[in-house]
């Protein structure tokens, strides 16, 4: 009966998970029109790499901004020193450097600011490398509309390779050779510029084996206080627990179990792409079990329990699954009871055990719910780490960055 339980959950899940995609699309759609619009151009094989572009437009838009993204064969000079388009104040561009590296250019021509930032790329891009670029993009963004990062004309020049008759040559002025481009580390904050704190409230349904006792499941809400930083998410939680009666046979009794949880402990997980998470949790509580033994002939006198109320610790791990602020998990958790429970036939002055439960009991729960920030703030300027190869504000200019990953 909890396998076909289970089966019939996970099919309401399918159908479930499409209508939540679907409206999730239709409210960033509505939330991108009065959202900042930055124009992003994805440069050469970047552009026939659909994926990417979807990548970038995820993480862009769930950030607060508005992309609007092209491609274009290939990035000259006159390109990042053109105006955009109307209401495109600000243009991106991702370029292949070298064999290891991604380049990623921003200009805002009428202001008369501009940044050049390296990202490395592993060989082959695949999924991890794709939401890494993505990362630094976002990075990079959020920094440049602060006003947070910048670099000098000069340095976007030399990055594109040699340049055509330099302003400089008009006044007889020889070209300064290009400079060699030190490589600098990046601070450890990858999408530190937006920090989330999100409350999860979520109901689910658990099936947990205490054999000799059979089956166990039940219902239950948990509630979660996590703070978001990059692709990283750690917090609280807080759970509650119910077992509906099932019964335990043993050779002279037939026992209706039922019991009572609240535990709370902490949580964590790493994103491993646009709507998949990994999650685990580590905490404990204090189960309250109910039992009303029936006889089954008359030679049973009374039925005791060592104890009603017994602690127990909880570990827990599983996929989590996001689309917007609608969450699905599927957790595999082990429960484990340090003091044990049994329960005592007594028939005279005679005292036997009827029946131990088990001090570890491994389960599986589905859980369906949502997630809202209640507190998002993105860095400003002056609490980043300086950015190396950015302007000063006194209008000193360094070399250009490179980005590494952490």
């Amino acid at each position: 009966m909890p396998g076909r339980l289970l089966q019939l959950l996970l099919m309401a899940l399918a159908c479930w998970s499409w209508r939540v995609e679907a409206r999730s699309a239709v409210a960033d759609d509505t939330r991108a029109v009065d959202a900042p619009r930055v124009g992003v151009v994805l440069v050469g094989e970047f552009g026939a790499d659909p994926e990417i572009a979807a990548v970038i437009g995820e993480w862009l838009g769930r950030s607060g901004l508005a992309p609007e993204v092209t491609r274009a064969p290939r990035l000259e000079l006159a390109d990042l020193r053109s105006p955009g388009p109307a209401g495109v104040p600000v243009r991106l561009w991702l370029v292949r450097g070298d064999e290891r590296h991604a380049r990623v250019y921003l200009a805002e021509p009428r202001a008369g600011r501009y940044l050049v930032r390296n990202v490395p790329m592993p060989p082959g891009l695949d999924e991890v490398g794709r939401e890494r670029i993505a990362l630094v993009v976002l990075s990079s963004a959020l920094a440049f509309l602060e006003g947070g990062a910048t670099s000098s004309l000069d340095e976007v020049t030399r990055s594109l390779g040699p340049p055509a008759p330099p302003i400089s040559a008009r006044d007889g002025a020889a070209p300064e050779p290009p400079k060699p481009s030190p490589t600098h580390p990046a601070p450890p904050t990858g999408l530190g510029a937006r920090r989330t704190t999100d409350l999860g409230v979520g109901f689910f349904y658990a099936i947990t084996n205490q054999t000799p006792a059979g089956l166990a499941t039940g219902p239950g809400l948990r509630t979660e206080l996590l703070r978001t930083r990059d692709r990283y998410r750690a917090g609280a939680y807080l759970e509650l627990d119910y077992q509906i009666p099932h019964r335990a046979y043993t050779e002279r009794l037939v026992i209706e179990l039922r019991s009572f949880a609240l535990g709370t402990g902490l949580a964590g997980g790493i994103a491993l792409g646009k709507h998949l998470a990994w999650q685990v949790a580590l905490g404990g509580g204090l189960e309250i079990v109910d039992a009303a033994p029936t006889a089954r002939d008359g030679s049973v006198a009374w039925v005791e329990a060592d104890r009603t109320s017994l602690p127990f610790l909880r570990f827990a791990v599983g996929p989590v699954w996001r689309w917007s602020t609608a969450l699905m998990a599927l957790t595999t958790r082990v429960d484990v009871e340090p003091v044990g429970l049994r329960y005592e036939l007594s028939s005279g002055s005679a005292r036997q055990t009827e029946l131990e439960m088990p001090r570890v009991r491994p389960g599986v729960a589905l859980t369906f719910g949502g997630s809202r920030s209640v507190f998002a703030r993105r860095a400003t300027a002056s609490e980043a780490a300086p950015v190396p190869g950015g302007t000063r504000s006194d209008g000193g200019a360094s070399n250009p960055v490179t980005i590494r990953s952490p």
